[in-house]
């Protein structure tokens, strides 16, 4: 599916933060945007489904329990909690997920065989026998990209995923189109905060792996109204545009959309 066809049915492909600007988000002095080196280099991402019932003791349990747990191992860097508000394409994803981010390779090939994920499962087990939290997929993402606003910013609570699947024999040209025009084009918004992309990793440690793409890309803002506010920028508009004379023959697959709020992070 196209972007354009996305933009026909009023849905928002990238998103942004509310900021006091001319053109609905776009600043009057352009702010310098940079490529992003410092963020983490790999990710875990974790669906789950909390039985409804349960959602509030559960919810406590996963952020005083079973993170503090986790983060027991040394290679685990920082643990993001999310809630989905809407998903778009994929309607089946599950309501809550994680995001688990490393710095080196060496620490996300690690995270499977160590001591602090098997005692962190030992008590989940323990304590929801009758599957009150399920993991519905953990897949591992290696980072290609990332892109951020110079200077500091509000921390993010709204998260948007888009995840694809790109015809092999196209698979350089879009990524090279992906990294040096679509993302660059997107950040003019003045309120995307950051942003990055991600490849599948293919790891064995995966659970469900198919559950979700090759490749994703992550948009963060820091409020709903910036992440509406989105579609009235101009890149929003100029990467439509781009990638319907681009891209003619159905060479990016669109796999999901999803559109989330941050419940908990845990961070050293």
């Amino acid at each position: 599916m196209h972007f354009q066809s996305f933009l026909k049915r009023g849905l928002v492909i990238a998103s942004g933060i509310a900021v006091a600007a001319l053109c609905a988000g776009c600043a009057e002095d352009e702010e310098e945007v940079t490529y992003a080196d410092n963020e983490f280099s790999y990710l875990t991402f974790v669906g789950s489904t909390i039985l409804a019932e349960k959602d509030s003791e559960v919810n406590a349990w996963y952020n005083t329990v079973y993170t503090p747990l986790l983060m027991q191992y040394n290679g685990l860097k920082e643990v993001d909690r999310y809630k989905k508000a809407v998903a778009v394409i994929d309607t089946t994803l599950p309501e809550y997920f994680a995001a688990y981010h490393f710095d080196t390779k060496a620490d996300i090939d690690n995270m499977a065989t160590s001591t602090a994920l098997d005692t962190a499962v030992k008590n989940m087990l323990a304590v929801w026998p009758n599957g009150e939290c399920a993991t519905n997929f953990a897949v591992n993402y290696e980072k290609i990209m990332s892109w951020e606003k110079a200077g500091s910013t509000p921390r993010p609570q709204r998260m948007q995923i888009v995840g694809y699947e790109f015809d092999a024999a196209s698979d350089a040209a879009i990524n090279e189109w992906y990294n040096n025009f679509v993302m660059p084009t997107f950040m003019t918004y003045d309120g995307l905060l950051k942003t990055a992309r991600y490849k599948k990793m293919g790891a064995t440690s995966d659970i469900n792996s198919a559950a979700f793409p090759t490749y994703l890309a992550v948009y963060y803002y820091a409020t709903q109204e910036a992440q509406d506010g989105m579609k009235e920028s101009p890149g929003y508009a100029e990467v439509f545009a781009n990638e319907a004379e681009t891209w003619k023959n159905n060479e990016l697959t669109l796999k999901c959309v999803l559109f989330t709020t941050n419940i908990f992070t845990q961070g050293r």
